[in-house]
């Protein structure tokens, strides 16, 4: 992808948002200036972009993905330091204790990346001495888009933060991925500490990110994981295919200093945590 020097419509779209984030109908209008276009072109652009990672895409908004950015950072210092900036994140930091602010959706994979964009840009927002904390009933977001997943854990571990991830599975699959977490840095436990399977949280600092998935899709993913022994091509596909479902989920971002620090009480008893 060239964007200092950008020829087609994703490369393009790419370098504009590099500014900052935009809506659908503004980049397109910013598309015309530069190139002939027709909104089919567009638009599969802008498809062919989310299902690489590159851009969340919420309520017509479109953003660069905070954890591409940080996978072409080396190159594109300027982009990174843009996007994790005060404007994207004031919405966020603006919560006062106790306020928060709900997300639905209705594709598993936009829940995923937009997911994934909210806690970088948390992250970014808290001290680095703030562990972060998670609990999945299955970690199958790791088997789906491993590369991905890889990319956010190694950003972690590279800036000496911790990740402390509880599973509620003791299945083949649960157990196999135990072995990617082998430092102070990166660690894992399985524990069946909250009771809904489709119930997933995480804590980083006075932060609290809760998603409920679809019970199905959840039953599916548990389904699957109690089948399973091994993880091979075959299981990967099934559990991307999951991520193209359309069914309704939603995340809910709180800020609470009370929230928070029950939640790290349950959740930090299994681990080491760095003073």
């Amino acid at each position: 992808m060239n964007i200092l020097a950008p020829n087609d419509i994703e490369e393009h779209l790419v370098s504009f948002l590099m500014k900052g984030p935009e809506s659908t109908h503004v980049l397109f209008e910013h598309l015309l200036r530069v190139r002939p276009s027709t909104k089919q072109g567009f638009y599969a652009a802008i498809r062919k972009l989310k299902k690489d990672d590159v851009i969340v895409v919420y309520k017509k908004q479109v953003s660069l993905n905070t954890t591409w950015i940080r996978s072409m950072q080396d190159a594109f210092f300027a982009v990174g330091r843009s996007y994790f900036g005060s404007s994207e994140l004031s919405g966020l930091l603006e919560l006062d204790d106790r306020e928060s602010v709900s997300f639905s959706f209705t594709s598993t994979s936009h829940l995923d990346a937009f997911w994934g964009h909210a806690q970088n840009l948390i992250v970014e927002a808290t001290s680095p001495k703030e562990p972060i904390y998670a609990y999945d009933p299955h970690y199958w977001f790791y088997v789906a888009r491993e590369k991905t997943e890889k990319q956010l854990l190694s950003d972690i571990a590279r800036a000496k933060r911790q990740f402390l991830m509880t599973v509620g599975g003791t299945s083949p699959i649960d157990r196999l991925i135990k072995r990617d977490f082998n430092s102070d840095e990166l660690q894992y436990n399985m524990n069946r500490l909250l009771p809904d399977e489709n119930y997933y949280v995480s804590v980083i600092g006075d932060y609290v990110i809760e998603v409920w998935l679809d019970p199905g899709l959840a039953k599916r993913v548990d389904d699957m994981y109690q089948a399973t022994n091994s993880v091979d091509t075959g299981v990967i596909e099934k559990l991307q295919e999951l991520l193209t479902l359309r069914v309704r989920s939603k995340i809910r971002i709180t800020r609470s200093a009370s929230k928070s620090r029950k939640l790290k009480a349950r959740l930090r008893k299994d681990f080491f945590v760095k003073k």
